[in-house]
């Protein structure tokens, strides 16, 4: 099995869909991480800015029912 189609792939998709979404709602808190491109920005704390960041946390992009475990070693 490559890189591309390990586990592994699949989480670090989901993971880097994650800090994007972030990073695009708490531009502040992006570029204290380092994450270029949102050194301009500000957040959004308007009622919709609310709203979004509240989605993102109630469900986070990627596909959560698609990801299975594999022991280690598999």
């Amino acid at each position: 099995m490559d890189d591309a189609t390990s586990p592994a792939a699949g989480v670090h998709e989901i993971c880097d869909a994650d800090v994007t979404d972030y990073a695009r709602l708490q531009p502040a808190a992006a570029t204290e991480f380092g994450i270029s491109g949102h050194d301009d920005d500000l957040p959004d704390y308007s009622p919709d800015g609310h709203r979004a960041r509240a989605e993102l946390a109630r469900h986070p992009p990627g596909p959560r029912g698609r990801v299975t475990a594999h022991p280690t070693g598999a």
